[in-house]
């Protein structure tokens, strides 16, 4: 019995060593059980075979993105295979000749996973650009452009509008991107992803951006200031809250002046508290007083001027394009005008003047005009650059209205030839002449 169990174990023992041996004899040239390379089951095959199996996968790289709107990134597959000048041959050898094949017998217990890193191929540029300029990200539809944090009215009141980091990134960013991914590959990295996420453009200005905060501060000194008007020594008026804010505009986060409003605003006021015709509130004055008040941060105070009309005076409001002439308080007669227009460099002066010279008829001459007149009246306040009312034979006609902001004169006070003419004969040198806006 003891000779039968030796010669059973004996018999036993030659076969196992037999299966080792011709396992680690296979096994020389042959891949172990339960081995992949970059994914792809090489068990039991020589290198040749292996390199065609790995070579027959076209392997992909994943790239993340970000969706438009901020949901879940998107993710796409590039194709290895596409952005390479040639298809990848792998080459396996090296890996077969590092296996421990007299250990065999212990992969059959454990997977065994290798990667590559002996490839022959290289990266197509062109390829790349090709396939990059298909991916989600850099369809135009899928683009929004980063908007910075900014300050808009939001019920009336200047707010800050948090920014918008938008979904843009630039083709030589992805094309960078993919393009070292390649090279990492080429080189038997692994790859699993790129993710693009953190290279999109970004909006410059935050939300919590010091300056920005500053200005919004600023901003609310503004609108939250009072102005008080004092329109005699026993009235005044306080100009605070919605009013105050409706006489200004926003504009590129500051305010400025709402020069309707205002406009509307002084001439409700003055039209309140004015006496008559010939006592009244200098409209033009208060205009500039308050435009210099409404941007300031601090409370003020500003001081309505009074005119009273007195013997002659010759008066002009080029916002309204009229003239009066007046006598001792009363208003003799009037006439629509053109005047001159400081956008086209030939603004009439405002201010208070007096009439210096009188011609009848006159040639006036500029630097690219000669133009006879009929009646001339020159004021100016200092003796210097005379300017003056005078006929204007070939507007046929056509004063007043909004001529002067398409058509303006050179810079005096264009009048009718009959109206020009009643002036003419009515005023004299030392004649008090206020011109306003």
């Amino acid at each position: 019995m003891k000779k039968v169990f030796k010669t059973v174990f004996l018999l036993l023992f030659v076969l196992l060593l037999a299966a080792y041996a011709g396992g680690a004899f296979f096994f020389g040239s042959h891949f172990l059980p339960k081995t992949s390379i970059n994914g792809v089951d090489v068990s039991f095959k020589d290198s040749e075979t292996a390199d065609y199996a790995v070579s027959s996968v076209d392997p992909v790289i994943k790239i993340a993105q970000k969706e438009k709107n901020g949901k879940e990134p998107v993710s796409e597959e590039l194709h290895v295979n596409d952005l390479t000048a040639e298809p990848l041959v792998y080459h396996t050898d090296e890996l077969l000749q590092g296996q421990n094949r007299y250990l065999w017998f212990l992969s059959l217990f454990q997977p065994n996973e290798l990667t590559c890193t002996k490839i022959t191929g290289s990266a197509d540029s062109r390829k790349i650009q090709d396939a990059v300029k298909k991916l989600y990200c850099l369809q135009q539809q899928n683009i929004i452009a980063p908007a910075d944090a900014h300050i808009e009215l939001q019920d009336g009141d200047p707010a800050i509008i948090k920014e918008n980091d938008g979904c843009q990134i630039s083709e030589e960013q992805v094309s960078k991107a993919v393009t070292e991914a390649l090279d990492r590959y080429l080189k038997g990295e692994a790859v699993d992803a790129v993710d693009l996420t953190d290279l999109y453009d970004k909006a410059k200005i935050r939300d919590n951006d010091p300056d920005l905060i500053r200005q919004l501060d600023e901003l609310k000194a503004v609108a939250d200031k009072k102005i008080t008007i004092v329109i005699s020594e026993d009235t005044s008026v306080t100009l605070e809250g919605k009013q105050m804010k409706d006489l200004l505009l926003l504009e590129n986060g500051f305010y400025v002046v709402n020069e309707d409003a205002l406009a509307d605003y002084v001439s409700a006021l003055t039209g309140k508290y004015n006496v008559s015709d010939h006592e009244y509130i200098d409209r033009g004055a208060l205009k500039n007083s308050l435009r210099n008040a409404l941007t300031s941060t601090t409370n003020s105070s500003v001081k309505a001027a009074w005119v009273t009309v007195t013997n002659k005076l010759v008066e002009v409001d080029i916002s309204e394009q009229t003239l009066w002439y007046y006598e001792n308080g009363e208003l003799i007669f009037s006439s629509p005008v053109v005047t001159g227009n400081a956008n086209f460099g030939t603004g009439t002066p405002t201010g208070t003047y007096y009439v210096r010279r009188m011609k009848s008829p006159n040639t006036l001459r500029g630097s690219d005009y000669v133009e006879y007149v009929d009646y001339w009246i020159g004021w100016d306040n200092d003796g210097g650059h005379i300017f003056g009312f005078h006929d204007a034979s070939w507007r046929n006609g056509e004063f007043g209205g909004d001529i002067w902001l398409t058509n303006p004169s050179h810079g005096c006070v264009n009048m009718p030839t009959d109206k020009a003419a009643q002036l003419y004969n009515s005023v004299e040198i030392g004649t008090e002449v206020y011109i306003h806006n």
